[in-house]
């Protein structure tokens, strides 16, 4: 429910159970939570400094987000992925402004070009803050070769969800913050390089090791790290993740 209420619950014992994805709750959410609540659990340490740092005052307790195991086998019939180009990046969302699709675009649209053998997969579903159709109709319209997007803008099963994954040679998501990051963790459990910020709910609620991407072509490698540059995060190890 949102906005969170807690002030008219039945029980001897309440909780809740919190995600949040900026540096501070609102005065007012604080004020409710330390009156009418027993106890919160939430997704990330992220969220549980966030809260911290805001005022709350009762027990907190990280207790993560479970994440399902992949379908290596899992495939997507769409035609919106007809003849994919040789390698693919994905990034899957809601397109709300803090996921950051907009440098994502700027970010490839900057780095590759029609003649690139690259594809970027981007799974989103229709809402009023998704603007992936304008973004693309003026990259589009300012590049003079651009590079190919496959935007697919509907509601997908959860097998085709997990064969996306398995088409992907690298996960993309440039948020500007996340709670958990539950599309970084699939990809995480599909066995494929992220890149990421190191910041907010994810960085703290995944295991992550330092890693280069996954056995490509040391010139394309390159244009990946590249594409990590001037996405505007540092083209460092420390911000690839899998496990």
């Amino acid at each position: 429910m949102w906005p969170p209420r807690v002030i008219d619950t039945p029980g001897g014992i309440t909780c809740e159970y919190f995600g949040w994805e900026e540096s501070r709750i609102p005065s007012p959410m604080v004020e409710d939570f330390n009156r009418y609540l027993d106890g919160v659990g939430v997704m990330s340490k992220f969220v549980r400094d966030v809260l911290r740092e805001s005022g709350v005052n009762i027990p907190i307790c990280v207790v993560g987000n479970g994440v399902d195991p992949h379908d290596f086998d899992a495939s997507i019939q769409a035609p919106e992925l007809d003849d994919l180009r040789a390698f693919s990046f994905l990034h899957v969302s809601s397109a709300f402004p803090r996921k950051g699709v907009d440098i994502l675009l700027d970010a490839y649209f900057s780095t590759f070009d029609g003649s690139s053998d690259v594809s970027l997969i981007l799974k989103t579903f229709p809402n009023p803050h998704n603007e992936v159709g304008e973004l693309l109709q003026s990259l589009r319209s300012q590049h003079p070769n651009p590079p190919d997007v496959r935007w697919i803008n509907r509601d997908i099963d959860e097998h085709e969800l997990k064969g996306l994954f398995n088409l992907a040679g690298c996960y993309v998501h440039p948020a500007r913050g996340e709670g958990f990051g539950l599309p970084i963790a699939e990809a995480m459990a599909a066995g494929v390089p992220v890149i990421a910020p190191s910041y907010s709910g994810w960085r703290t609620s995944l295991p992550t090791r330092p890693q280069s991407p996954s056995p490509t072509p040391s010139r394309k490698r390159s244009r990946i790290l590249i594409f990590l540059a001037r996405s505007g995060r540092s083209p460092t190890p420390s911000n690839w993740g899998s496990r």
